[in-house]
């Protein structure tokens, strides 16, 4: 009787820990949704994640950290989202939360990835819904005729809805049509009376009479912009821009007046300094600021604003002493940068050095730094620093893709083939998948006479795993050539279609061929095909030689 009382005993412990195993994930949920009404997104978050180490597959525990992300400004909600629509793939309202979760983070791909999954019944039973996310996604993609067929669409199901004749409008502004713009326009302006869609309004009215040049109306639009208490900073900014295409009156007086409003905000201040200075300004904007507090000044948002406007005025005293008392933080690389160009203006070469040392120490110890660094000095047309930056960026251990992308870019536009063929080695030790960069690296091997063997490997092996790939042909068949296999090598070539054979560059490479095998006509006709093609300075001394001994 003992045993089996632990026995009874044991299958309700088993029945209750069941039990509480499959209700804890529930109430987890619920506390998470308390705590987010709440706007404790923290602890709500915490609470859907421990839900889902109990259950993975809770859906709603999954919406609750996608809603969460996408509030933070996290992209990682994309994938959330998606996790959703797996979990809940006959959700259309989910599937159109991933929709609009992507264009947020501007990724039209995915947004367009989500929406194909919308069934055609589901369409129809959220037409307006649908109708709005698909003419979103349509604009993202920038096939605005689409965007026109579905707001159009979304219209019809609910004329009365502002938001549909909003985006319809927006989208009819691109028709080539003058009657559909004007429409548009017509539109617009009756949004400009609503009391939810009135800024929106006034904003792409302002943006498109300014593109097609209709200045003074856009002046019209832009002044009552900035009469609402809500206007942006941006709206100011543009409204200075309006001002100053039209010789406005008042444009001093606006200027002024944004400046003192954007006096104790750095991140405003910096970007004002910044249009000044692309507006050649750049001398008021120095003095606006000597009227500005120390701790705007030497933030990184104002400074580099500021640096940017003392370049302009050629002020290498005042960038000196404005990169030389402040601390940057995180982006400390860039002032280094800026004080290493005021040194060297002034004559100060050691000081300069040292402090470019310092400035690639310290980008190269921050994500995105040395990259950050290079848009800097490539702006300032120091050459010899942006390779040397790209060099190391090319050379670390993350992130280099764009470096070597760079840097093959510069040595192709220098005719440099040694370097090219460098960086294209390197290319293929990051990325040991690319099939083009395996081929650029073999026909420049092969150009240059290094590692023959090896690149002659590459080549046969790119060529029998796309045969009809143009570019790979030729460079298997110029391995070939060096081999002396010069029939094999023409008739590889010779079985590509006439419109790769004309492409310039692979037409010199069969100019090649032709006259290894005789046929001087045939021969000439390619390489004057070839005289369009962007050409190393190996490749001209191959076709030189033969046309040299075809005469």
């Amino acid at each position: 009787m003992i045993a089996t009382g632990v026995i009874v005993l044991g299958l309700a412990a088993f029945a209750i820990c069941s039990a509480y195993r499959h209700w804890e994930p529930d109430f987890l949920v619920r506390e998470a949704q308390a705590f987010l009404a709440k706007g404790d997104d923290g602890s709500a978050a915490l609470e859907a994640q421990r839900a889902l180490q109990l259950d993975p597959t809770k859906v709603d525990a999954c919406r609750i950290v996608a809603a969460i992300m996408e509030s933070k400004g996290q992209p990682e909600a994309i994938q959330w989202r998606r996790r959703i629509v797996q979990l809940a793939p006959d959700s259309l309202d989910d599937k159109l939360a991933w929709v609009a979760t992507a264009l947020r983070f501007h990724q039209p791909s995915v947004a367009q990835e989500a929406l194909a999954l919308v069934k055609e019944n589901e369409k129809v039973s959220k037409g307006e819904l649908y109708e709005s996310s698909a003419g979103a996604v349509a604009v993202a993609c920038g096939n605005f005729e689409e965007a026109q067929k579905h707001y159009r669409e979304a219209l019809r199901l609910n004329p009365q809805a502002e938001s549909n004749q909003l985006n319809y409008a927006n989208a009819l502004l691109h028709s080539p049509v003058p009657e559909e713009r004007a429409s548009a326009l017509s539109i617009l302006k009756r949004l400009c009376d609503s009391q939810k869609f009135r800024l929106l309004a006034l904003r792409v009215l302002t943006t498109d009479l300014a593109t097609h040049n209709e200045l003074s109306e856009a002046l019209k639009f832009s002044s009552e912009l900035q009469a609402d208490a809500q206007a942006t900073f941006s709206d100011r900014v543009n409204h200075l821009d309006l001002l100053l295409r039209t010789g406005g009156t008042d444009f001093a007086s606006s200027l002024n007046s944004l400046e003192d409003r954007v006096s104790a905000a750095p991140q405003e201040a910096g970007m004002l300094m910044a249009w000044m200075d692309t507006n050649r300004l750049a001398d008021q904007a120095t003095n606006w600021a000597k009227r500005l507090p120390a701790q705007v000044i030497t933030t990184p948002q104002t400074g580099a604003g500021l640096a940017a406007c003392y370049i302009s005025a050629k002020d290498w005293a005042g960038l000196r002493a404005l990169a030389a008392k402040s601390n940057w933080g995180d982006l400390d690389y860039l002032r280094l940068a800026f004080l290493t160009r005021a040194l060297k203006e002034l004559g100060d070469s050691d000081g300069s050095q040292t402090q470019w040392g310092a400035a690639e120490t310290a980008a190269a110890a921050k994500p995105g730094g040395l990259k950050e660094l290079v848009r800097l000095v490539d702006l300032w047309g120091w050459k010899s620093e942006t390779i040397e930056l790209l060099t190391k960026a090319a050379e670390g251990e993350r992130d280099q893709e764009w470096a070597l992308q760079l840097l093959y870019q510069f040595y192709s536009r220098q005719g440099d083939t040694r370097q090219m063929c460098w960086v294209a080695a390197r290319t293929r030790q990051v990325d040991p998948t690319n099939d083009t960069v395996d081929n650029n690296f073999a026909i420049l091997s092969l150009l240059l006479g290094s590692e023959v063997d090896h690149a002659s490997a590459i080549a046969r092996k790119l060529y029998e795993k796309d045969p009809g790939n143009a570019v790979f042909a030729s460079t298997y068949a110029y391995s070939l050539y060096l081999t002396g296999k010069t029939d094999e090598a023409l008739r590889i070539m010779s079985a590509l279609r006439v419109d790769q054979l004309h492409d310039p560059s692979i037409a010199a490479y069969y100019g090649i061929l032709l006259a290894a095998s005789g046929s001087r006509v045939e021969a000439l006709k390619f390489f004057n095909l070839a005289k369009n093609a962007t050409l190393l300075p190996e490749e001209k001394q191959l076709i030189a030689a033969a046309i040299e001994r075809l005469h």
